[in-house]
C-alpha cells in the first residue's frame, strides 16, 4: 500500500525493537565549499555515515564520470547553467542543505539497470526510519519549469514523484510517495517527510516516475536532494553488506537526447548503449 507524502513537525515515534536514534546530516564528509563528491575514490560502492550505507554507483566510461544512487554536495548556489551541467547537477534548488546547512546528498535514480539506489545499515542491523528532509534538485527544477532538449516543461496536469520503499527480508513493508511536482506546484523548499509508515526494515530502496516518459524511460531529470535522515536502530539481522559488483559492460554506442546515434560524446546529456543491453545517461 502506498502512502502519499506527509510534511511533519510532530514528535518522532519510537519502536519497541529499536535501541538508538541516529541522524545522518552528511556534514562529516567535510567537503570544501562549493564542491561535490560523486564517488570516484570510494573503495566500496557506498558512502558510509553514522552506521548507514548510501549506495553509490560510480563508473568511468571512456574518461567520463557516471554515477547513480547518492553523491555528496556542498554546492552553494541554486541556479542551473546548461553549459555547466557536469557540476550544476549537484545544486539544490535552495542553494544549501536542510536548515541552511553546508552539506547534503544528491539522489540520482537510474532506470537503466545495475543496483537499486538504497540505504542499508553498515552493521546489518534492522532499523526503523523516522524522517528525511527532501527538496528538488536545481537541474530537475529548471527542467520542470522550462523544459529542455530531453524533457518537457511541466503543466498543472503533470507530476513528478519519488518512491521511498521499505524492505525487510526482501518483502516490501510499505512505500512513501513524495510529490516533487504535482498540480502545478513544485517543491522549492526543504520539507521533512514522515517515514514511520515503512516500519522496521533492513533496507530502503528508491525509485522515481513522472508523466514525461519516453523510449528510454523517464525524461524528467531523475534527481532530488536529501538531508537529515533520521532512524531508530535495532537488532542485528545477520545479513552482510556485500558491495555491488562493478559492471564490466563496455560502450557499444552513443545516442543524443533526441535518440539519434552520434560518434562521440557531445556537450550536455548523452545516452550510452552498453554491451549488456542496458543504457546510461551521462553528462559532459
Amino acid at each position: 500500500m502506498k502512502k502519499v507524502l506527509l510534511f511533519v513537525s510532530a514528535a518522532l515515534l519510537a519502536a519497541s525493537s529499536a535501541t538508538a536514534q541516529v541522524t545522518v546530516d552528511f556534514e562529516e564528509f567535510n567537503l570544501e565549499e562549493n564542491s561535490y563528491n560523486l564517488g570516484k575514490t570510494l573503495e566500496e560502492r557506498a558512502f558510509v555515515s553514522n552506521g548507514f550505507r548510501f549506495y553509490n554507483g560510480y563508473a568511468d566510461y571512456d574518461g567520463w564520470d557516471y554515477y547513480d544512487g547518492f553523491a555528496i554536495s556542498s554546492r552553494n548556489v541554486n541556479t542551473f547553467d546548461r553549459s555547466n551541467l557536469a557540476a550544476d547537477q549537484f545544486n539544490s534548488c535552495t542553494g544549501t542543505g536542510a536548515d541552511k546547512s553546508k552539506t547534503f546528498a544528491v539522489l540520482y535514480y537510474s532506470t537503466f539497470g545495475g543496483e537499486a539506489a538504497s540505504i542499508t545499515n553498515n552493521e546489518g542491523r534492522l532499523f526503523t526510519p523516522q524522517s528525511v528532509a527532501l527538496t528538488n534538485n536545481a537541474y530537475a527544477f529548471n527542467s520542470l519549469t522550462s523544459g529542455d532538449s530531453f524533457a518537457k516543461r511541466f503543466t498543472e496536469d503533470d507530476w513528478f514523484q519519488l518512491y521511498i520503499i521499505g524492505k525487510k527480508n526482501g518483502v516490501v513493508t510499505d512505500t512513501v510517495t513524495v510529490n516533487l511536482a504535482a498540480d502545478g506546484m513544485l517543491n522549492f523548499a526543504w520539507k521533512t517527510i514522515d517515514l514511520t509508515a515503512l516500519g522496521e526494515v533492513d533496507r530502503i530502496e528508491f525509485s522515481m516516475n513522472s508523466t514525461d516518459v519516453g523510449a528510454y524511460g523517464m525524461n524528467t531529470p531523475a534527481y532530488c536532494c536529501f538531508d537529515n535522515f533520521v532512524s531508530l536502530v535495532g537488532e542485528t539481522t545477520g545479513a552482510k553488506n556485500i558491495p555491488a559488483p562493478v559492471s564490466n559492460a563496455s560502450v557499444d554506442g552513443i545516442l543524443s537526447p533526441e535518440g539519434k546515434r552520434i560518434n562521440a560524446l557531445q556537450k550536455g546529456m548523452n545516452i550510452l548503449l552498453m554491451s549488456d543491453g542496458t543504457t546510461r545517461k551521462i553528462f559532459k
